[in-house]
């Protein structure tokens, strides 16, 4: 409730003294007299913020990027991302097909009719792999890939369904391949800086609030989880970024740190896990791969 009211208040000062990227940023989310998406974008915001270190440097860091936003896409923290998604998921399909067409080289008629289109599939996702860095910069027909498929009428035998998981991989990459291909390098760096002035005043809207959350807190004599987080690095860690006295003093009680599901942490964590352990070495952390997150 407290967290509700801060934000309520900040959002009226927010409209009270709307800049030119604050009115882009209320069009673009606002629908009618309902700005329910723009409070609920602030609230995800922030909850990315307390998973930071360091929010200060954080924001700076946010704010760097979109006064100056690069001239490719691929150079933006989310083309990489895009970019080592397609590459991961075309090197993936690519073994599946060539695994599939060696399997087929034991059936005579199964290898005649489909091993050529998994092969010719697979050497055409080898291909693409190899040219994700320029991709951004070429024509978006590029990312194209044929899939190999069954004729038509024909019924399926035993022998040719055990073959069609790859086929159905692909066909699903192909559509994501389309979506992340939809816009050329020079199209989507022109939708980033069309929208930079809207974001800073989003990354300000966001600070404003962080500021006025933590004040009243402040105030009433409360913290939330998060907060201890941050007061824990604070006391553990120096401004120079190496373990504070405090901090040796209570890794020594340690003999081994051990962190289960690891993919559920965040950086705030990792900050606390290396200033009270030695210097790693006797940290061990288990999680789950396929729930991993990005890191920054």
């Amino acid at each position: 409730m407290l967290r509700e009211r801060v934000l309520a208040r900040t959002l009226d000062d927010f409209y009270d003294c709307l800049t030119p990227g604050g009115t882009l940023l209320a069009d673009t989310l606002g629908a009618g007299r309902d700005d329910s998406a723009l409070e609920d974008l602030v609230l995800e915001l922030h909850a990315k913020l307390q998973a930071q270190p360091y929010e200060d440097k954080w924001l700076e860091a946010q704010r760097a990027f979109w006064r100056a936003v690069p001239d490719k896409i691929e150079d933006t923290p989310y083309g990489k991302i895009l970019l080592n998604e397609v590459r991961r998921k075309a090197r993936h399909c690519k073994n599946l097909l060539q695994r599939a067409a060696q399997e087929m080289c034991a059936n005579d008629a199964l290898n005649q009719k489909y091993a050529p289109a998994f092969l010719d599939a697979s050497y055409q996702l080898e291909a693409l792999e190899g040219k994700t860095a320029e991709l951004g910069r070429r024509a978006r027909r590029d990312h194209r890939v044929s899939a190999p498929r069954r004729g038509e009428g024909q019924r399926r035998r035993r022998d040719e369904s055990a073959h069609e998981k790859p086929v159905g991989q692909l066909q699903g990459d192909r559509q994501g391949f389309a979506e992340i291909f939809s816009a050329s390098s020079d199209e989507a760096v022109e939708d980033l800086r069309t929208m930079a002035s809207a974001m800073l005043a989003l990354i300000d809207l966001t600070a404003d609030f962080s500021r006025r959350y933590n004040e009243e807190k402040r105030r009433r004599n409360s913290a939330d989880f998060s907060d201890q987080e941050h007061e824990a690095i604070r006391l553990l860690i120096g401004e120079d970024g190496a373990p504070t006295e405090l901090a040796r003093i209570v890794s020594a009680r340690y003999r081994e740190i051990m962190v289960d599901e690891y993919q559920d942490t965040n950086e705030v964590q990792n900050c606390i896990f290396r200033a009270i352990s030695r210097d790693g070495q006797n940290l061990f952390t288990v999680g789950d791969v396929k729930q991993s997150i990005y890191r920054f």
